[in-house]
Order: structure tokens, then sequence, then C-alpha cells
């Protein structure tokens, strides 16, 4: 058969967040200036503060995955997990690991020593056109709606032709990328009045 794609929206709750105030999203989210190192800190910070309803627990937890003591019981729980889901997919006899207490709300990719108020302070103050909405009340399930909005409205667009949404991107045909991908930015132009990138997971050609 032929070879598929996934096309998915970039940073896409941060940049509904700048939609509802009707405000463009023109560079990467996770991108801040002077911190340009600490791409993936960012993103993964991101990704959990929209949803998010407490800011203080949220920084309680940056600050304990920044621990190396906490970070060590990840990678030992991380590599167990693993070796589970490879004897169960044998078909072999396993026991689940249990998830340590300690481990509940780590974040990766949090450099060691970070602290929470610190980091999630460049956050803000980077997004502070939309800064009001972390931490807000059913956030979460608010960008979720936004969400699943747009993916409907991009389906609609492709009736006849072959995808399949999986979370907030669609998979199909390699040579139906382009056609899915004007949908995907249509759709999101349509409801939100703003442009959004469309990335798609095929290997970086140079």
């Amino acid at each position: 058969g032929e070879q598929t794609v996934e096309l998915d929206y970039k940073a896409v709750h941060i940049a509904l967040l700048y939609a509802l105030e009707s405000l463009p999203l023109d560079a990467d989210a996770y991108v801040i200036d002077g911190h340009k190192d600490k791409r993936s800190t960012f993103k993964a910070i991101c990704l959990t503060l929209v949803n998010t309803e407490k800011l203080s627990s949220l920084q309680a937890n940056v600050t304990r995955s920044a621990n190396p003591k906490v970070k060590e019981a990840f990678k030992t729980y991380t590599d167990k997990r693993q070796r589970y889901e490879y004897l169960r997919a044998l078909k072999l006899k396993a026991t689940e690991p249990s998830k340590p207490k300690s481990l509940q709300g780590f974040i990766n990719n949090i450099p060691s020593g970070s602290s929470g108020s610190e980091l999630l302070q460049i956050i803000m103050e980077h997004h502070h056109p939309i800064a009001h909405y972390f931490g807000t009340e059913h956030i979460g399930l608010r960008l979720q709606k936004l969400d699943s909005e747009l993916m409907a409205n991009a389906l609609t667009k492709l009736q006849g032709i072959p995808c399949l949404p999986v979370h907030d991107s669609i998979r199909c045909k390699v040579s139906d990328m382009a056609l899915v991908t004007n949908a995907m930015m249509d759709a999101y132009r349509e409801l939100h009045g703003q442009n959004i990138i469309v990335e798609d997971d095929l290997p970086k050609r140079n």
C-alpha cells in the first residue's frame, strides 16, 4: 500500500488561546529568547499547562521533576515499563510495574535543579497575552472542545478522502498530503480567523 503521513497542528492549544484573543501565534510557541536550548523543557511544561487548573501544583511538579533522584526513579520505572510491554508483546508472563507515588505528575525534560516557579515565570512572561487563561477552571475541557470542533470542520472538508483522525492530527496517504494540509489550515482560518502551521511526520529532507 501507499505510504501514509500524519499531519498535525503545531502547538495547537497555545495557538487556540491566542486565537481567543484574536491574535496570531507568529513564532514557535516553545522557543523563548535567551532560553533557546530549553525548547523541549518549555514544550513539556506547556503541554501540561494547558490542562492545569492549579498553577501552584504544576509549579511543584516541575520543581520535583528537576530533582535528580526523582529523574532516576522515573528512568528506572520507564525501563521496567518498557521491559513489561516487550514481554507482553511476546505473549510472555510479566508483572506490570506499579508507578511510584513520587512520579505522579512527573514531567520529562526538566533540567536538573531547575525551579518550577522560575520556568513558569518565563513562560507566563513570554506568553503574556494569554497568561490569564492558564490555571483557570475547565481550561483543558474548553480547549478540547475547540479542538474537536476544529477536527470536525477539517474532516467535513475531506469527505471522500481516506483519512484517519488521531487526537488532533490526521493520518492520510502521502499523495493526499497537500489536500489534507490545506483543509486543516482552512478549517482553522474559518473558525478562528488566524493562520496556523500544519506539520508532517515524514523524515526531514535537507
